[in-house]
């Protein structure tokens, strides 16, 4: 995923009348001529060609509180705030965004420790 980051468009749907990014945009039709599938996001910004990219570990909190060590991958991007403003909340009032994978071109394997578990 390292690899393939740089370059990849950052995308968003931010809902109105919640005035925040929320799920995948997705919307569902349904009439006379059959089902449709349509796409509600839209581009905010990019990672660069030549950006950074990392990984750096974070301490989560379950339901439960309990505390685990997490490593994600980390990069540096340019958002569109002069020409959306809603792109801006993630700068001024640190909204966090995730990345999702898209299973049809995401390749690993998933291992455990078997003597931690982890």
């Amino acid at each position: 995923m390292a690899k393939t980051l740089r370059g990849a468009p950052i995308v968003g749907y931010y809902k109105e009348n919640k005035e925040d990014f929320t799920d995948h945009g997705e919307k569902i039709t349904w009439d006379d001529e059959g089902i449709h599938f349509e796409c509600l996001t839209k581009p905010y910004g990019f990672v660069a060609p030549d950006a950074k990219v990392w990984f750096k570990d974070f301490e989560d909190k379950d339901d439960f509180g309990n505390t685990k060590v997490r490593t994600y991958l980390m990069t540096t991007g340019y958002l569109w705030t002069g020409q959306f403003e809603e792109a801006d909340l993630a700068i001024k009032e640190g909204r966090p965004h995730s990345m999702e994978l898209d299973e049809k071109t995401v390749k690993g394997k998933w291992a455990q420790n078997s003597n931690s578990g982890l």
